[in-house]
């Protein structure tokens, strides 16, 4: 499974744009977007607003607090 790390924000003291706030954590060809949190973690407005926009628009997301959980979601029998 290729898993691609997002950053958002700006990063260099703002001088370099990453992805818009909000976007999830990881994308995974195939399988769509991940949000990981901790166990008792919550989503900012920015990422509720950003995983509604995505959905609309067909995408995928899942919001996952473990290593095992994502693997789950992805059906790997790993």
């Amino acid at each position: 499974i290729l898993a691609i790390r997002i950053q958002s924000g700006t990063a260099r003291g703002g001088r370099m744009k990453l992805a818009p706030k909000g976007t999830p954590d990881l994308y995974v060809p195939g399988f769509g977007w991940f949000e990981v949190k901790a166990r008792n973690g919550k989503l900012s407005p920015a990422q509720v607003k950003m995983h509604t926009y995505l959905r609309e628009s067909g995408e995928s997301v899942y919001i996952v607090r473990s290593a095992a959980e994502a693997l789950g979601v992805s059906g790997c029998l790993c």
